[in-house]
């Protein structure tokens, strides 16, 4: 280990001698390592190259793995995306919490593809939107056609389940189970 000042700034480094060594912060309370910081130990860490930065809690089973060309992985060692998130156990997920207090809220996930690279391309949309009012509250699906978006689906208020094509209600289940539909 050694610290460089570059003239502005002072750098700690850390270098490891080979892919098989690894390099890392422990985090310890008395005396038991509690999360470990670096980059891996292609010896010791799941199959990885030795050049990933990895937060882990033993160094053998990741919480945070990133990989040399960027992928990153939450629960695994091997993200195959930009992100991957593996989990197991009944109550494990993604929690998106939105926690203003007044006027209309969206909790989504944006999907966008752009052959141009703008990034303003937007496919669609899967969230939930909370109203000023209960009533205005629901679950949504949204597509961006032509440049106009489209509901897919909907649930208002854990109620009825909408579906659409073309803008028109093509299908309705309530919350008894009556399910209704129109035909294109």
């Amino acid at each position: 280990i050694r610290m460089d000042p570059d003239g502005n700034n002072t750098i700690v480094k850390m270098s490891k001698s080979a892919t098989n060594r690894g390099t890392r912060h422990e985090y310890q309370t008395q005396g038991t390592t509690n999360w470990i910081i670096g980059l891996s130990d292609s010896d010791h860490y799941g199959g990885c190259g030795g050049n990933e930065f990895v937060i882990s809690e033993d160094f053998t089973n990741p919480v945070f793995h990133i990989e040399p060309g960027g992928n990153i992985g939450i629960g695994t060692a091997s993200p195959s995306k930009k992100l991957q998130v593996d989990f197991t156990g009944v109550d494990s997920g993604f929690r998106l919490n939105n926690t203003g207090t007044s006027g209309t809220h969206k909790n989504e996930i944006e999907f966008n593809l752009s052959p141009t690279g703008d990034a303003s391309y937007t496919h669609g949309t899967i969230g939930y939107h909370a109203g000023d009012s209960w009533d205005d509250t629901k679950f949504v699906q949204e597509i961006l056609n032509g440049g106009v978006t489209q509901t897919i689906a909907e649930n208002h208020r854990g109620n009825t389940w909408r579906w659409y094509t073309g803008g028109v209600e093509r299908l309705a289940i309530t919350s008894t189970g009556i399910i209704s539909g129109s035909a294109v």
